[in-house]
């Protein structure tokens, strides 16, 4: 009797400790870490003014884009929930994360647009640019 009631604290800790049931984070979370990101990058953009400081957004929009490299990939290989972020645009459930991402994308792409003119912003918006847009082939 003794070693079970060891065995079920030592399963009880096991589970606090170790996250036992879950499953890491929403498809709601992962939206919302994607439009962190990308406010994030629209933020960067918006401090380029000139080629020196695209050279110096570079770093910045690289380490973001690689984030939301990730989210894109876990949520397409996240079959926990049913369905990957390319089946979700067609869930209404989905609809209010998906209207806010639609609006994040917008406001990247209008400081895309703007960077483009500065000296040096093309090259820094093809960087960020195949981060953002993701191949849901691959």
């Amino acid at each position: 009797m003794r070693n079970l009631i060891l065995w079920a604290g030592l399963f009880s800790l096991t589970c606090l400790v170790g996250g036992c049931g879950s499953s890491g984070p929403t498809p709601q979370d992962r939206h919302k870490q994607v439009i962190a990101a990308l406010d994030e990058a629209t933020a960067v953009l918006a401090t380029v003014t000139d080629e020196a400081s695209a050279q110096e957004a570079k770093p910045k929009l690289t380490a973001i884009g690689e984030r939301i490299r990730e989210l894109y990939k876990q949520g397409r290989i996240d079959k926990a929930g049913g369905m990957d972020f390319e089946q979700q645009r067609y869930d209404p459930k989905y609809a209010a994360e998906l209207k806010e991402l639609q609006a994040a994308h917008e406001r990247f792409g209008q400081e895309k647009a703007r960077v483009s003119a500065v000296p040096g912003g093309v090259q820094l918006v093809r960087t960020i640019s195949i981060y953002v847009t993701p191949d849901f082939s691959r």
